[in-house]
């Protein structure tokens, strides 16, 4: 019985731990993350939008669908457009995550932030962490971050990624191909 309760306060103990983490610094907090929806929101959502648009005008085409993944492969614009907007998504992700991963270990170490600190740590990060050798970011940030977890919404800049409708119809249709990605989830899960 002491095991049990042991184990409920463990788990209770990591469950309330971040937040209280927060408290220190949560006004500063609550405005970043007003500041940065609002800047994603105005800015990098409609860069993304722009540059679907562009693939698909850069491919001759007004849909993305199977047959057309051949002249998507083949064409250059398609790489070029695609690159862009993984870095845009990696970018806006990563400042978000560390940002906030920032303002926890500061608030951890009992030590106050502003908004303004807050936003400098991000960027700061980021160009840190953005060398040649981190190629990794780019499919942790769009596939583990988006995917690895049950509610898949772990930043806001990443929770525009969805499965497309024809891969969705494409899982009723083979029921394997939903098991592959269902084994994909888990694989991701495991390594977030």
């Amino acid at each position: 019985m002491k095991r049990i309760s042991l184990l409920v306060k463990n788990w209770y103990k990591s469950i309330v731990e971040p937040y209280e983490l927060m408290k220190d610094n949560f006004g500063s907090l609550v405005a970043y993350e007003v500041f940065f929806r609002v800047l994603a929101f105005l800015v990098l959502f409609p860069v993304i939008m722009w540059a679907e648009k562009l693939w698909l005008v850069g491919n001759k085409t007004n849909v993305i669908a199977w047959y057309y993944v051949g002249s998507f492969i083949k064409n250059p614009v398609s790489w070029i457009v695609l690159i862009f907007m993984a870095a845009v998504l990696v970018w806006g992700t990563m400042a978000e995550q560390f940002s906030l991963y920032d303002t926890l270990h500061a608030s951890k170490f009992g030590m106050r932030r502003t908004t303004k600190q807050i936003i400098a740590a991000g960027i700061g990060r980021c160009f840190e962490r953005s060398k040649a050798g981190n190629w990794l970011f780019i499919p942790y940030a769009i596939l583990i971050l988006r995917f690895g977890t049950l509610t898949g919404d772990i930043s806001s800049v990443i929770s525009v990624i969805e499965v497309p409708g024809f891969i969705l119809e494409d899982f009723s249709k083979r029921p394997w191909e939903g098991a592959v990605f269902a084994c994909f989830q888990v694989i991701a899960i495991y390594l977030l």
